[in-house]
């Protein structure tokens, strides 16, 4: 049995202004990239889109048949932060990278991707 590799595209680590953001996905569309994960993932004071404009980018890329990965905080420290997490993590349309353990704790008994950011300690997690 062989397995087709997937092309996966991280989320943008840089700070970009909106339209070059909305720009660049535009052309993620077209590429040949399987998995895209979305989201601002590095500090919440660089939220130039909102949480709908992601939501509203991970459709675009779903119709053009990529797998969307809605990618969370790694560092929360507000309640606002947090309200922002609960609805990422509460959608039922897309997976979503936990990049913290709250995130972790809001997605149990659902299916998500563990970020970068979450360290593991133990054999027992695997």
């Amino acid at each position: 049995m062989s397995v087709q590799p997937k092309l996966s595209l991280g989320p943008i680590l840089y700070y970009w202004s909106k339209e070059d953001v909305l720009a660049f996905y535009e052309r993620v569309a077209d590429s040949p990239v399987d998995i895209v994960y979305l989201g601002e993932s590095v500090c919440s004071k660089r939220n130039l889109l909102k949480l709908d404009d992601w939501f509203e980018l991970a459709d675009k890329l779903a119709a053009a048949g990529k797998e969307v990965v809605l990618s969370s905080l790694a560092l929360l420290e507000a309640e606002s932060e947090l309200k922002r997490l609960r609805r990422i993590c509460s959608n039922d349309t897309y997976l979503v990278e936990a990049n913290d353990m709250g995130a972790v704790h809001l997605m149990q008994g659902r299916p998500f991707v563990v970020g970068h950011s979450v360290n593991v300690y133990n054999d027992r997690t695997g």
